[in-house]
């Protein structure tokens, strides 16, 4: 009987914990979505992700909203890491299948599988 009463106290803990988490998520997004459509729908879609410029609060003249160059900014950060993670991922697991010792190999092994875990 205990077991069962543990069991259904974890259930229900992970269930708030879950429902906690989607609470969270989907206020984030009506709070974007609330705060972002009255300027896509001034701007309009294609000219805020193909606009070239983005000057909010201008000095003189209208404001500009265009996120084309943080998208290509995104694109050239992301290249730019697999450009340097996968030769070293690639190195590594030769490393570990074929050089490393198997003492090393645990160690590494442990410490990857660590890493992996946290978001970047």
């Amino acid at each position: 009987m205990r077991r069962e009463t543990s069991e259904r106290v974890i259930e229900i803990l992970l269930f708030l914990s879950a429902a906690t988490a989607i609470s969270i998520v989907a206020l984030i997004l009506i709070f974007l979505l609330k705060e972002g459509l009255p300027l896509i729908a001034k701007v309009g879609i294609t000219d805020l992700c193909l606009g070239m410029d983005w000057n909010p609060l201008p000095i003189t003249g209208e404001p500009s909203y265009g996120i084309f160059p943080m998208i290509v900014g995104s694109f050239y950060v992301a290249a730019g890491s697999l450009v340097m993670a996968v030769p070293f991922g690639i190195a590594c697991a030769i490393f570990l299948a074929e050089i490393a010792p198997s003492w090393a190999r645990s160690v590494l092994k442990h410490s990857i599988e660590l890493l992996v875990g946290i978001p970047s």
